[in-house]
């Protein structure tokens, strides 16, 4: 945990900034609290992957 937390206060190469100072000033006031309910999936399928990374979605063949 040492390790992250030294990498995350270390200076961006080319930049006056860290990654931590980045996240304190900008992204966490774009953070919003998590919803009360739990997601629920609307279906659960098995899907196999064809030889050309294509994967089948649904019964209206989208790929």
């Amino acid at each position: 945990m040492i390790a992250l937390e030294a990498h995350n206060n270390q200076l961006l190469r080319g930049r006056n900034y860290s990654r931590r100072l980045q996240f304190e000033e900008i992204e966490r006031s774009a953070l919003a609290p998590l919803p009360i309910l739990h997601y629920e999936f609307k279906k659960q399928l098995h899907a196999t992957v064809m030889k050309n990374g294509h994967v089948c979605l649904s019964v209206d063949k989208h790929y």
